[in-house]
């Protein structure tokens, strides 16, 4: 079976690689805005497997094929973060941030083809990031001019540098790097797909 991450994202190919899994990368360009008074775990869940949808349409193929497609959004109380537009805007951020309790979602989309069936699924998985609250100001200017922000959700990352202004991670880890790997092999097997058969070439 073909394997397609539909995402551009470097974090989330790494974490495949880093799997052992060959992959085809295939990046969708669609409106990632949330409707007006939109749920945020609703969205996630929309915008994933609209992306999957779409990466597997655009692969037009009749073989046996998995596309994986992902979406992060976080948020703190009532208010919603995607990918800040600059610097500045990510520094307002995570001075919101600091000694708070964030929420990290990811919705993931699943769509393929396998012995001529088509089959679809979506899931949503949540974490919770504890940020230290004796970050100082000039620590969040230090970590984000290292630029490990740029094109995250909520300008967030957990590997790096940005470990350390966060004191724990609470729920699935790989969740907060987006890609909820555990929850994925049970949705699989969900469709009755195995996924040591799929993901990995037999010697």
């Amino acid at each position: 079976m073909k394997i397609v991450i539909a995402t551009g994202s470097p974090t989330r190919q790494k974490i495949f690689s880093n799997l052992g899994i060959s992959f085809l990368t295939h990046p969708t360009d669609i409106d990632e805005v949330l409707f007006p008074a939109e749920n945020i775990e609703n969205a996630v869940i929309r915008l994933a497997q609209r992306k999957a949808k779409t990466a597997f349409s655009e692969l037009s193929t009749e073989e046996d094929v998995l596309v994986l497609a992902f979406d992060s959004l976080v948020a703190l109380d009532d208010l919603v973060f995607g990918k800040p537009k600059n610097k500045e805007e990510a520094f307002d951020w995570f001075q919101l941030f600091r000694g708070k309790r964030v929420k990290a979602f990811s919705g993931v989309g699943i769509v393929g083809m396998r012995n001529g069936e088509k089959f679809e699924t979506s899931f949503l998985e949540k974490s919770w990031i504890h940020f230290r609250k004796n970050s100082t100001d000039e620590q969040i200017r230090q970590f984000l001019a290292i630029g490990d922000w740029e094109g995250k959700a909520g300008g967030i990352t957990v590997e790096g540098a940005g470990a350390w202004l966060v004191e724990k991670i609470e729920g699935d880890f790989p969740n907060v790097l987006g890609v909820p790997v555990q929850r994925i092999g049970e949705k699989l097997r969900e469709l009755k797909i195995d996924p040591l058969e799929v993901f990995y070439e037999r010697k």
